[in-house]
């Protein structure tokens, strides 16, 4: 019998094997990067008939979920509401009733487009603390979110957001800060749990995880690369909530191949390749350099 050598072997394999085929994927930053950076995703959202649009967009694509932040309105135009970001600069202590009334017209400006078999996530990032979180939930209790994300350091803090009974949120996600699996121990019994880190630490946490009965998802703010290497993660743990993230590149073309070889409009299709079964274009990562500041929203 050969002996592969390891270089030639899936990612998923070097996890344990796959045990799953397909990987469920929503649109990730829907209208918040039209609105946010209009100059780099088009069309730019400028009212709330686009974010209607986007919503029509996301269903007609196929997509079956999508996933926003949180906006605000300023004579009908909306405006990113960010200030764990410092973009307004202003404390983060306290959501007003104001930014909960008009994320709520957000929502539901989405959802007219979308329709009603679309899933919708929310990321409320750390935009909030506790008092503010509890005061959006309490906002969009009845809009059947299938899940809102938080950002929190606290696990105890979380907690109460989790054991509200307010609102029918689904999911409570976070932990995504979180590395080792000595700090993510705190976090089992509060929620289910959302990590950006590497995948060795990554599948200790997902087997803690299996043990609280509580799922785990991927985190991706990295591009095509990231969303392999989360996909083989995906593909092979066990207690794994059905989506992964869809992000839109600016540069298309700096891996080997283009990613829709692999994915349908609603799944990345797991199939079997040396290691992630694509490789960087150094030619193209050089044609793009970086410029200026980094921004992540």
């Amino acid at each position: 019998m050969r002996r592969q050598n390891c270089s030639e072997c899936p990612g998923y394999d070097l996890l344990g094997g796959k045990i799953r085929d397909r990987i469920r994927l929503y649109w990730s930053h829907c209208a918040t990067w039209r609105i946010n950076h209009p100059d780099w995703y088009t069309p730019p959202i400028t009212d709330l008939d686009g974010v209607k649009a986007i919503g029509r967009e996301v269903r007609e694509k196929k997509f079956t979920a999508l996933k926003t932040n949180i906006f605000t309105y300023d004579a009908g135009r909306p405006r990113g509401w960010r200030p764990g970001s410092a973009r307004p600069l202003r404390p983060r202590s306290m959501s007003t009733a104001r930014c909960c009334a008009t994320l709520r017209t957000h929502l539901e400006a989405i959802r007219d487009g979308a329709g009603p078999d679309i899933d919708i996530l929310l990321d409320l990032n750390f935009n909030a603390k506790t008092e503010g979180y509890l005061k959006i939930l309490r906002a969009i209790a009845d809009l059947d979110m299938f899940w809102v994300e938080i950002d929190s350091f606290n696990p105890e803090a979380l907690g109460a957001k989790v054991r509200t009974r307010s609102h029918p949120v689904k999911r409570c996600w976070a932990c995504a800060n979180s590395c080792l699996i000595s700090a993510s121990r705190r976090w089992m019994s509060r929620s289910s749990t959302r990590h950006g880190t590497e995948v060795w630490q990554s599948m200790k946490i997902a087997s803690a995880a299996e043990a609280y009965e509580v799922n785990v998802a991927p985190h991706n703010f990295y591009g095509h690369l990231c969303t392999m290497m989360n996909a083989h993660f995906s593909a092979a743990v066990a207690e794994f909530a059905d989506h992964g993230d869809r992000y839109r590149p600016v540069c298309r073309g700096i891996t080997s191949f283009s990613l829709t070889c692999q994915r349908s409009r609603t799944a990345i299709l797991i199939m079997r390749a040396a290691r992630l079964g694509t490789e960087p274009n150094e030619e193209a990562l050089r044609a793009h350099p970086p410029e200026g500041q980094c921004r992540a929203f």
